[in-house]
């Protein structure tokens, strides 16, 4: 496949699927059941805690290459910050892993989970595929900014105006509300409104298909 010209048609169609299973679920919610509109609530949330994590991870990617330009005379030292920025970078993965996978579980969201690891290896293959020629920092440095600002361009839109509710009629809003209070589930946050979760899936994950292939044009930039 020839990504230099065209991009990753895979992973564009990955981040399309996503996108699709959110528009469906927002048209036909009850085709798919209560639990599904939940699953999808939870993968925005985790979506939009993981590019807040990596807020905190990019910046420490940054200094390390600043450290190789420290004389040799403070080698140690240069070590010592090393080894301290990783602790910091393990540090920040440590303390969303619970909210990224402890938390579906136990909540029973099974599906949900799948739904995440799913999003997690597209961005890893991405990443595995481009590092090869522009190097692992600058690779998912590039793709937190982009993330960041698709999310930035998408959330503004979904949680500040109303959207459609489409298939997610009073009967269905009356059965999700009560589920989500009888079980407690993590997509409660999204009772009122679910179709703010569901539109954002459907924007987000879509340009994340739609630009995917101008991201390889971005990606040798940044590394040039």
């Amino acid at each position: 496949m020839n990504t230099k010209k065209n991009g990753d048609v895979s992973s564009s169609i990955s981040y399309a699927i996503l996108s699709a299973m959110f528009l469906f679920t927002w048209i036909w919610p009850v085709a798919l059941g209560l639990g599904q509109v939940s699953n999808l609530a939870v993968l925005v949330l985790v979506e939009i805690a993981l590019v807040a994590a990596f807020f905190f991870i990019v910046p420490l990617l940054l200094i390390m290459p600043a450290l190789d330009s420290l004389p040799r005379s403070e080698r140690s030292d240069r070590e010592g910050f090393r080894k301290l920025i990783k602790i910091s970078i393990g540090a920040v993965v440590l303390l969303f892993t619970p909210f990224v996978i402890i938390m579906p579980l136990y909540n029973g969201q099974y599906f949900a989970l799948l739904l995440i690891l799913y999003s997690v290896i597209i961005r890893v293959r991405v990443i595995k595929q481009v590092a090869k020629k522009n190097g692992v920092k600058s690779t998912i440095i590039v793709e937190w900014v982009l993330s960041m600002v698709l999310l930035l361009l998408t959330a503004p839109i979904v949680f500040a105006l109303p959207m459609p509710r489409f298939g997610l009629s009073y009967e269905f809003m009356t059965a999700y509300t009560a589920a989500i209070e009888k079980t407690g589930s993590t997509g409660g946050i999204f009772t009122r409104n679910p179709e703010a979760a569901l539109a954002f899936g459907v924007l987000y994950f879509g340009l994340l298909s739609y630009t995917h292939k101008f991201k390889w044009r971005i990606y040798r930039w940044a590394a040039k």
